[in-house]
């Protein structure tokens, strides 16, 4: 471990982190020397860069809890056993989204997929930071507190915490996914969203189309807002932000008043705007909110544009009767690809460079005087 593994921040003391580096270590059997005991404070005060008092305190609190045994304060020897199970990885996920909600539902799905995938041992943790940056970084140290292998990050909008992340890189591997941190090294797996709003802007632009009004939720990342940017390169773009996730939630639990409110909005905005294209970068939205809610009259002479995240999920029978271009991603790539990336970091040892981007594509375009849908681009 480099001496710049030890984060002098104090918002964690240094002979705990000390501490947790040397249980790692023991369980891996990596740290004893050739006749079977630990190197010297010395050594290890200058492996970690720290001084010898730190040692002193990290190697009594492993004699505390029974690991090692002191000699004469200069050294130790391990008192017990390595884990039988040494191949077992600690993994932990920390996303912005409500655990509860459809979407935050998916990612441990999505993560143990990938593990299986990769035929990978590994027990994980999927933990929300509510998109607030001082609990993101909570449950990192607590992550890293309890000896977890490597993070996988989607971080909170504001990237409050890149420094933070950027120095805890340099001892336990960070992989971001979903967005990218602006400026920052740690490497990233992320949809390519700016591509996606160029390819389908080129595509409206293509078909005639003059104004677009985007159906959003009120918490829209930078992979949205750079799709919504792109966009407008093509074409008019007009952000309708609604409390759709609220409204949904209530929903839930029996409440309609705030559902009714976001309908109400959007028909009030369809019969004031031009619009003659309705997207949505959420396809849920698009079929609960606009296919059922809105009156014929309004969705008439409109093409209806959807992102589906997750081609094949169940859309009701209204989505399929629009007349509807329907693009498409699958975020369940992104857990593969950032897991393969991470895993080949912990057994080089080298961190992996730049950010990898999958690509939005066109599906299917659906019409109401052709019910299969083809491909017609």
């Amino acid at each position: 471990m480099k001496a710049s593994g030890i984060v002098k921040d104090g918002r964690e003391a240094a002979y705990l982190q000390v501490a947790r580096e040397l249980r790692n270590r023991l369980s891996e059997g990596k740290l004893l020397r050739v006749d079977g005991r630990l190197p010297s404070y010395r050594q290890l005060a200058d492996k970690f860069g720290v001084s010898i008092c730190v040692i002193q305190q990290a190697m009594r609190l492993l004699r505390e809890e029974s690991l090692i045994e002191v000699h004469h304060g200069k050294t130790g020897r391990v008192l017990t056993d390595p884990p039988v199970e040494t191949g077992i990885l600690k993994l932990g996920l920390i996303h912005p989204y409500a655990s509860d909600a459809p979407f935050g539902r998916q990612l441990p799905y999505a993560l143990l997929k990938s593990i299986e995938m990769n035929g990978c041992n590994a027990m994980i943790s999927v933990r929300s930071s509510e998109r607030n940056p001082v609990r993101e970084r909570e449950i990192a140290e607590n992550l890293l507190y309890n000896g977890f292998d490597g993070i996988l990050l989607s971080p909170e909008d504001s990237f409050t915490n890149a420094a933070f992340f950027e120095e805890l890189s340099r001892s336990t591997p960070v992989m971001l996914l979903d967005q990218a941190i602006p400026g920052s090294f740690l490497p990233a797996v992320v949809v390519d969203f700016a591509d996606g709003g160029n390819r389908i802007g080129h595509d409206l632009r293509r078909r005639g189309c003059r104004r677009l009004l985007a159906l959003l939720s009120k918490y829209n990342n930078s992979s949205i807002r750079n799709m919504l940017q792109a966009l407008e390169e093509h074409i008019e773009v007009r952000q309708l932000e609604l409390p759709i996730y609220e409204a949904e939630t209530r929903v839930m639990e029996g409440d309609y008043s705030m559902w009714d409110q976001v309908c109400a909005r959007l028909i009030k905005v369809l019969r004031e705007d031009s619009a003659d294209v309705v997207f949505s970068p959420f396809d849920r939205y698009l079929d609960l909110f606009y296919c059922n809610e809105v009156p014929e009259e309004l969705r008439r002479n409109r093409l209806a544009v959807s992102l589906c995240n997750q081609p094949g999920l169940f859309h009701s029978r209204a989505y399929f009767r629009e007349h509807l271009a329907e693009w498409s991603y699958s975020f369940l790539e992104l857990y593969p690809t950032v897991l393969r990336r991470l895993l080949k970091w912990r057994t080089s040892g080298r961190r992996p460079a730049g950010v990898r981007k999958l690509k939005i594509t066109f599906q299917k375009e659906y019409n109401p005087f052709n019910q299969s849908g083809k491909d017609q681009l």
